[in-house]
């Protein structure tokens, strides 16, 4: 889970802060790809209309935003305890009856799967009547009061909102299950009025997903995408990505370029308040096992990403990276508790300031390190990070951590950990 505290990288003034915490115990990097974008260059009419989009929809939404996907009224017939999900959790199973649907965005906002679903095909339709058997977590990390309320509302009606996930076992998982209702004290009036507000709810959250996924496709150009997605800048499985909330609904988006099929799939989500707010968004990309790319976790925002935040953060990841995965490996190896506290001290804190030519590429880098030392690096084409000094000297473990960068990165990228 990330948390408040951690888990960015933010850039201010040219510095990139990464607060990346590793244990002695094993490894622990709370890492997420944030990139603030200063508005160095003007704005390009496409870009411009989208973020004035986003910025718009966001100052503007309606008074009460429901952030559910789907919201029913049911009437419970059994409920079923301590059945085991997909991956040995404790689950319950409820068998209703669909009596009203009142909201049904399941289609329009996560494109009809779960959010880790690959594919925005499909969709699901709930239909009066319809026989609704569903499954869901009684774990305490993501029970919900109306969750916890369920098994006492067998043989009676109520009204339930949730995010439906995926089906098995003649079941559907949903998740962070609320209700408008908490006592399920309820008239035909309060249900109609419910109705008109998810409505309205509704359609302004259809629009801020179009506006939303328009926003991502301008700041992710082919040809950005085509840059940022090297082998050395590859998510690694231990670093965590943004964490859908047990409260809240997310939005789920697809987008697909001119050269989709070696791009890979391009796959954003983010998460919303319970007042229709939207914190974070994450952009990612996905290249068959092993390749993965988180593009960036941030918030929208009517200033630019520019190509120079692109490479700044590039350059950040490949050092990071090869820092992360030279422990990883050591780590698996059993020689992890062999590394002495100089190692730890060596951690990049802070990269200061990044060299350009008079082209404006970057040919090199300072950067402060944890124990307060300098660490400078020069940068070629390509964004290939050589040379690495200590204070002016060469330093063994960051010899050895950069000469086999590209191969423990590879092999941590193709450990599941």
């Amino acid at each position: 889970m990330r948390g408040a505290e951690g888990g960015k990288v933010a850039k201010e003034n040219k510095e990139l802060v990464v607060p990346l915490t590793i244990c002695l115990a094993g490894l622990i990097a709370l890492a997420a790809t944030v990139l603030p974008a200063p508005a160095r260059e003007p704005l390009s009419s496409i870009q411009a209309s989208s973020y004035a989009d986003v910025v718009k929809l966001l100052k503007s939404h309606p008074s009460v935003v429901y952030p559910y996907t789907a919201c029913l009224e049911l009437h419970i017939r059994s409920f079923k305890d301590s059945t085991k999900g997909k991956f040995g959790a404790p689950t319950a199973t409820v068998e209703s009856e669909i009596l009203e649907v009142l909201l049904d965005n399941t289609q329009e906002l996560t494109g009809g799967r779960g959010i880790f679903h690959e594919d925005p095909s499909g969709g699901r339709i709930f239909k009066k009547r319809q026989k609704f058997v569903f499954r869901f977590s009684t774990d305490t990390n993501f029970a919900t009061a109306a969750s916890k309320s369920l098994e006492t509302l067998v043989g009676k009606t109520c009204i339930l909102a949730f995010d439906p996930g995926a089906e098995s076992e003649d079941a559907c998982d949903v998740h962070s299950i609320q209700t408008p209702f908490p006592e399920q004290n309820y008239t035909r009036a309060d249900v109609a009025g419910l109705t008109a507000k998810l409505r309205l709810s509704s359609e302004y959250l259809v629009k801020f997903k179009t506006a939303l996924q328009k926003y991502i496709e301008a700041r992710w150009s082919d040809k950005r995408i085509e840059r940022f997605c090297q082998p050395d800048t590859r998510t690694l499985p231990f670093m965590q990505s943004l964490v859908p909330r047990s409260s809240g609904a997310p939005l789920v988006g697809y987008v697909y370029h001119n050269g989709a099929n070696s791009l890979g799939k391009l796959m954003w989500y983010c998460n919303l308040s319970k007042d229709g707010t939207v914190e974070e968004y994450q952009a990612e990309i996905l290249r068959g096992d092993h390749n993965f790319w988180v593009l960036e976790i941030s918030a929208p925002s009517s200033r630019q990403l520019t190509d120079e935040d692109i490479d700044e953060h590039i350059v950040w990841l490949k050092l990071n990276n090869s820092y992360s995965a030279y422990f990883s490996e050591r780590f698996h190896s059993g020689d992890g508790s062999k590394l002495k506290k100089e190692f730890w001290d060596l951690r990049v804190n802070t990269i200061s300031k990044f060299v350009r030519n008079q082209s404006g590429q970057i040919t090199g880098l300072e950067a402060k390190l944890d124990n307060g030392q300098l660490l400078t690096a020069d940068v070629s084409d390509g964004l290939i990070i050589t040379n690495i000094l200590v204070d002016g000297k060469p330093n063994a473990y960051w010899t050895e951590v950069n000469a086999d960068a590209s191969q423990n990165i590879n092999d941590a990228c193709r450990r599941s950990m």
